[in-house]
């Protein structure tokens, strides 16, 4: 289990893995060959305190009505049961979030893909440094906002990996 002060760096590290996939990055940028890795999409905040917009958030975001049209992706790390005061489980939110006009793509539809490209890189994942990463039940399809439609998929360690590298 992290520390609560690890929980940035352990969403950080999953959203430069989500940005270090061609197929994710495609998906997201709506553009064919991206250039990796991409992690001038996480969302952050310079030294000079100026916030650089991106897709990816280290955060559950919501986009507003008015937004352009980009696929966003959330990547939020939440508390689950705590075993004792050493060991206990946390779940991986990610919530994947497109503007229904950048949903149908040929032959696929956009969520679905994005979502399969993202369960590619992380589902049994054991190179965070926090245990083998496994799907779980999320709240599956969600109407973000208006015109904005969402999925959201949920991620537990099943163990610890004091190793630190994946298997």
């Amino acid at each position: 289990m992290p520390f609560l002060s690890e929980l940035t760096k352990y969403k950080r590290l999953i959203a430069e893995a989500i940005c270090n996939d061609a197929e994710c990055v495609s998906l997201i940028t709506n553009k064919n060959n991206p250039t990796l890795p991409a992690y001038q999409l996480i969302e952050s905040v310079n030294e000079a305190g100026n916030r650089q917009r991106g897709q990816v958030h280290l955060y559950d975001y919501l986009p507003g009505t008015e937004e352009i049209g980009q696929v966003h992706v959330c990547v939020e790390v939440e508390e689950a049961k705590v075993l004792n005061c050493a060991v206990g489980n946390f779940e991986i939110h990610i919530y994947i979030i497109i503007p229904e006009n950048m949903m149908v793509m040929y032959g696929q539809i956009r969520r679905d893909a994005l979502a399969a490209a993202i369960d590619n890189v992380l589902n049994g994942r054991t190179d965070f440094g926090f245990g083998k990463l496994e799907r779980m039940v999320g709240n599956g399809n969600f109407l973000a906002v208006n015109k904005w439609r969402g999925r959201e998929l949920v991620y537990g360690n099943s163990d610890y990996n004091r190793i630190g590298k994946r298997m």
